[in-house]
């Protein structure tokens, strides 16, 4: 009976084009949180969308309802090439994807080492476009950064059409009283206010006995 080769050993190793796509994500989740919103995951099983940004109010913490999805890509040359644009392929089917569903989707393209990160709106970049259409994207780095202050434009991208609203930040005030501060009562006191029944209503002030009167229309 013929014996089976032997298989060649080879070592427990972890790929190296995860490690860099997964680095990608870890700087998507690390800018969203510092909007103060929430970055969730889809997981391994995914098909063209890396997870979810949900917006919370930066000052009050309360969710806005906004959500979008998200596509994480690394491109590596973006943190060696200085020039004010960059233009990324994208692929035909992953823009079928995209562009089929209702919600809104951004793609952000990453160099984790360099903490670059530049983000599209999908669905407005590539309104109208049909299969054979070019798939290139030119992402400006002056206007596109993925940063914090990207909040605004994805809640604008998010929101309803009739609009959102969010809480005024919150700032410290001084209140100034203009109570006068009263060292003594006189003897009586006479308030015009009537009671229901249009009778005089009288009682004692506890401090000092001092009696006061309420005369109704006097």
């Amino acid at each position: 009976m013929a014996r089976r080769p032997r298989r060649r050993h080879r070592s427990k190793t972890i790929s190296g084009t995860g490690v860099t796509g997964q680095k990608g994500v870890n700087l998507i989740e690390r800018i969203v949180l510092d909007m103060e919103s929430l970055w969730t995951p889809t997981g391994s099983l995914e098909v063209g969308i890396d997870g979810y940004i949900e917006l919370f109010d930066p000052e009050t913490r309360k969710p806005l309802g906004l959500t979008l999805a998200a596509q994480s890509k690394v491109a590596s040359a973006i943190g060696k090439d200085s020039s004010p644009t960059f233009d990324f392929w994208c692929e035909p089917a992953d823009l079928e994807y995209w562009l089929a569903g209702s919600m809104p989707i951004i793609l952000i393209v990453s160099n984790p080492p360099s903490n670059e990160a530049y983000w599209v709106s999908v669905k407005d970049y590539f309104k109208g476009w049909a299969p054979g259409n070019p798939t290139t994207v030119t992402f400006k780095k002056s206007e596109q950064r993925f940063d914090m202050s990207s909040f605004p434009a994805l809640a604008a991208i998010a929101a309803p059409k009739a609009g959102f609203y969010l809480a005024p930040p919150r700032k410290a005030e001084k209140l100034h009283s203009n109570l006068l501060h009263v060292d003594a009562f006189p003897e009586r006191i006479y308030l015009r206010t009537p009671n229901a029944a249009g009778r005089a209503m009288s009682g004692r002030c506890c401090a000092r006995a001092t009696t006061i009167r309420t005369l109704a229309g006097s």
